[in-house]
């Protein structure tokens, strides 16, 4: 999408976890909760600099929000990245082939490590179903 970063289709739960202590804790959260994800609202674009060793760069995301068994949560799912701000109509046409709700017995909770300026650079640190 946008000629942008390739990366595997993910749901985040929560970024900057500080070790697998706290992994653990979020996924059984969540396994516990039984979830289902629905999309709502608009994708929006989220900005953080990120420090790599000595370089600061800029992280753009297009992310849609995701309600978690029915209420507003901070879930999402991203549609793209990239070191740039998205346009106007890159984020308009970013909902286009969304699905009307995400069945979780298609996603494996997983702890990855995307301590890399290009997802490319992601991997999976630990599964942990």
């Amino acid at each position: 999408m946008f000629n942008t970063y390739k990366y595997t289709a993910h749901i985040t739960i929560k970024s900057g976890i500080a070790d697998l202590k706290e992994a653990n804790m979020v996924a059984d959260r969540y396994r516990a909760l039984h979830p289902t994800f629905v999309p709502y609202g608009k994708p929006k674009q989220s900005h953080v600099k990120l420090m790599f060793g000595i370089k600061l760069i800029d992280f753009y995301a297009i992310e849609q929000p995701l309600k978690v068994n029915g209420h507003e949560t901070d879930v999402h799912v991203s549609l793209a990245y990239k070191n740039e701000p998205f346009t106007d109509m890159e984020l308009a046409v970013a909902n286009a082939n969304i699905p009307k709700s995400i069945d979780p017995t298609d996603l494996d909770i997983c702890v990855m490590n995307c301590y890399c300026d290009k997802p490319a650079g992601w991997f999976k640190a630990r599964t942990l179903v």
